[in-house]
């Protein structure tokens, strides 16, 4: 027997990697009978959206109209087959249908979202009130690092310096008090 060599060329094909994100066309909280469409990120894709750990029969398109409370994601599968499911957007109901969030009612909701994140953490404030809104943010050893006043409606978005932790975040309006912990992923 003799020993030889041989030669041999191994190709490796590294697909893209899917990317999967939604933004919503209004308020996440809202009544009952009322309803905001989630969008999913544009692409050369397939979509399946879930409530909860469920997936949506026949919801299967870019966009998908959320009318019930819930956590909706969607799972973005791109032209190679790479899967990835998005961060959820969470959906509350807050009145009756027929009864405005609003009228006749001292209103004071916030939620943020995502939340973790290893970026902005967007805050959306709803209120029926038009007092000014003091925001403090607060590190695990009690120190304030991110401070706001001001008359604020929609979205707020802030945390791209704050390094990864917890964080409490306080916010308050006039008699109306709420607070949230806030979880920054290391990047």
């Amino acid at each position: 027997m003799g020993c030889g060599t041989a030669k041999d060329t191994v190709i490796v094909t590294l697909n893209p990697a899917a990317t999967a994100t939604t933004t919503a066309d209004g308020p996440l909280s809202f009544c009952a009978g009322d309803s905001v469409i989630l969008t999913a990120n544009s692409c050369t894709c397939t979509y399946k959206w879930k409530v909860g750990s469920s997936y949506i029969a026949g919801a299967t398109n870019i966009s998908y109209t959320a009318k019930a409370a819930g956590t909706y994601k969607v799972v973005v599968t791109n032209s190679y087959g790479c899967s990835k499911t998005s961060t959820g957007k969470t959906v509350q109901i807050v009145c009756k249908s027929g009864e405005s969030s609003l009228a006749g009612q001292d209103y004071f909701n916030v939620i943020a979202s995502p939340n973790p994140t290893p970026n902005l953490f967007s805050i959306q404030l709803q209120s029926s009130s038009t007092d000014g809104i003091v925001i403090d943010v607060i590190n695990v050893l009690g120190e304030v690092v991110y401070h706001a006043t001001g008359t604020y409606s929609g979205i707020i978005s802030f945390g791209n310096n704050l390094p990864s932790g917890i964080y409490i975040a306080n916010f308050s309006q006039g008699n109306n008090k709420k607070s949230i912990m806030l979880v920054k992923e290391i990047q």
